[in-house]
């Protein structure tokens, strides 16, 4: 069982909250295999712009990682997983007027990473976040002021990586329940 969590802090003239939560719980059918579950929320509002915003996230999926065992209770691993997104954004683009945004995307996406058995039961993990990935999404936008409502609907195919140096990088922890 393992999850990430991250906050931005405020700056001087913005008032920006950033939550994110991705708990997982897997299986382990073997002594390097683990298949299991995993979750998402996520939350992010700034009021301290021209166009205040609120952005919810959920997601479920399933997720299957193999391991390397490395020397001095170092570990390689890599993770692939599908995962089925919903995103919902709320715009005040200015009294009237409004901008909702949604979103479902659909995702199977592959990452490396390295970890380090703290115990036998605790490991820290550093991981790349999608070392690929592949997303098929939906959208709908409304853009709605008195007498008027706009919306306008996309579909898209995505395929990237977000290897750089300036990020893409997570630090996580796992604990080990079990046997």
């Amino acid at each position: 069982m393992g999850g990430t969590r991250s906050e931005i802090d405020n700056t001087p003239n913005r008032k920006i909250a950033d939550y994110f939560f991705q708990p997982q719980i897997g299986y382990a059918f073997r002594d390097n295999r683990v298949m299991g579950l995993l979750l998402l929320y996520r939350t992010n509002n700034d009021n301290g712009t021209a166009m205040p915003y609120n952005i919810r996230q959920y997601a479920a999926g399933i997720f299957y990682r193999a391991y390397l065992t490395l020397p001095k209770s170092f570990f390689l691993f890599g993770q692939g997983q599908a995962l089925y997104k919903y995103s919902k954004e709320d715009y005040d683009i200015g009294p009237p007027r409004s901008r909702i945004w949604t979103f479902n995307d659909y995702t199977a996406s592959l990452h490396p990473g390295v970890g380090y058995a703290v115990k036998k039961r605790f490991h820290l993990e550093l991981a790349v976040n999608e070392l690929v990935s592949f997303t098929y999404g939906t959208s709908r936008k409304l853009d709605v002021e008195p007498g008027r409502t706009t919306e306008q609907k996309a579909t898209t195919w995505t395929l990237q990586s977000d290897i750089h140096p300036k990020g893409g990088l997570i630090f996580a922890f796992r604990f080990l329940l079990g046997k």
